[in-house]
């Protein structure tokens, strides 16, 4: 029953201490706890780039997370009394690997994103650049004659071709 009562000031505490750094968000407390994590936008950086940068930012921390497990196998491996000791057991089995597939997840999350976005993107320069020339049968030269074609535009600003004749 004491344990229960240790985890219950454990949480009191910690709801305190987030609700002062809430109360006094200029305080030493709440930039600590507030401060972001992870790679700032650059000054004329593309999206593509920074999304690469939050994947390589991931993959290091997946890096630490398994250089840390490996240590801990290896101080296993000296001394096997380590894994009697909680607290030993909790870091090396949980913590650590749950810090592990988080970092694996952000690494692909942001991956993904990257990828989503450069497509996105030549998708959309291709699509307003002209692209239609290759989705109909129809010569360049007819599409790009003044009536050969005429611009369409849609509530998200999309450009939309349209050929005539």
């Amino acid at each position: 029953m004491g344990h229960l009562v240790d985890i219950a000031a454990f949480w009191i505490a910690v709801v305190v201490v987030i609700r002062l750094a809430v109360y006094f968000p200029r305080s030493l407390l709440a930039r600590i706890l507030f401060a972001r994590v992870g790679p700032m936008p650059r000054r004329g950086e593309s999206e593509v780039e920074y999304f690469r940068r939050w994947a390589r930012f991931g993959a290091s921390w997946l890096i630490q997370a398994v250089l840390v497990f490996c240590a801990g196998w290896m101080a296993l491996q000296f001394d096997a009394e380590l894994f009697d000791s909680l607290a030993f057991a909790v870091l090396w089995m949980v913590i650590v690997p749950l810090f592990g597939v988080g970092a694996l997840v952000l690494a692909i999350a942001a991956l993904a994103r990257s990828v989503w976005v450069q497509r996105i993107r030549r998708s959309r320069a291709v699509s307003n650049s002209g692209c239609i020339s290759v989705r109909s049968r129809k010569r360049w030269s007819q599409l790009t004659s003044p009536t050969g074609m005429r611009c369409l535009h849609d509530r998200r600003r999309l450009l939309l071709w349209t050929v005539h004749g």
